[in-house]
């Protein structure tokens, strides 16, 4: 006799599956899709990689506007500009700065400078032109029509003098270059720098024209009276002498003739 167990009509599998309700067929705690895991931790890695990224650009971005402000603060407080020297000409080492001028001084400064814009400085850029007309400039006769009153009364007569026997004569006479340029052929600016006033008498140099222009004092004015010459050649044993002549000297050594 064989005993066995009592067949159950859940125990074949077959069966079971067959007999199982329909709300078993989705299974409360599915398996998960190789798939899909598989793109959720690529798209996981991905975040991780971009949260990455930006955690530096983070902390860099503040540091650079933080650093570009300092910069920007540093430059705000290096770049005061330093106040400028009146000075023109540079100091050499040991030398004081030069005294102001005296009103005096001033007066006699401008009245030379006022002067040698009329005669030269106005023509000073054109005049080397090949197109321009020398004939334009003035000269010594140009002075004594058009502003005789800025010589005084003896060097007017001098020149005045000085130009008649040129004319009789068709010769240079002793001045054979111009008196006020100091020179046959002017170049440059002539710009007065140094003057020192001495009673009625003032005394202006112009290095352009390496003369000194002396000056008396007439009114509110002054008065053209003579002027110095340096003409002697540089002699490095002996050194230079100037001023070695001077316009009335020639003139009155041409009138004694």
């Amino acid at each position: 006799m064989t005993i066995g167990c009592p067949r159950s009509r859940f125990w074949d599998l077959g069966e079971y599956k067959s007999t199982r309700p329909e709300y078993w067929v989705s299974d409360p705690f599915p398996a998960a899709d190789p798939m899909s895991s598989s793109h959720r931790s690529g798209q996981n890695s991905l975040r991780r990689i971009d949260a990455r990224r930006k955690l530096p650009a983070g902390i860099l971005i503040p540091c650079l506007l933080f650093f570009g402000m300092s910069l920007t603060a540093c430059h705000k407080k290096t770049s005061v500009p330093a106040p400028q020297s009146k000075s023109v000409v540079p100091l050499l080492p040991g030398t004081a700065p030069a005294p102001p001028l005296s009103p005096e001084e001033q007066s006699c400064q401008a009245f030379v400078q006022n002067f040698y814009d009329w005669y030269w400085n106005r023509y000073a850029e054109k005049a080397n032109s090949v197109s321009f007309d020398m004939r334009q400039l003035p000269n010594v006769e140009t002075v004594l029509k058009r502003k005789p009153s800025v010589l005084s009364p003896e060097l007017t007569q001098l020149l005045a003098d000085e130009g008649k026997k040129k004319l009789a004569t068709h010769e240079s006479g002793n001045l054979d270059f111009d008196p006020f340029w100091g020179n046959q052929n002017a170049q440059g600016m002539y710009v007065i720098r140094r003057v020192s006033v001495t009673g009625d008498r003032c005394k202006a140099s112009i290095p352009q024209g390496d003369e000194i222009a002396e000056l008396q004092k007439s009114g509110s004015s002054w008065l053209f009276v003579n002027f110095y010459y340096c003409f002697a050649a540089y002699d490095s044993t002996v050194g230079r002498h100037c001023p070695d002549t001077d316009l009335m000297q020639i003139l009155k050594q041409q009138s004694s003739k």
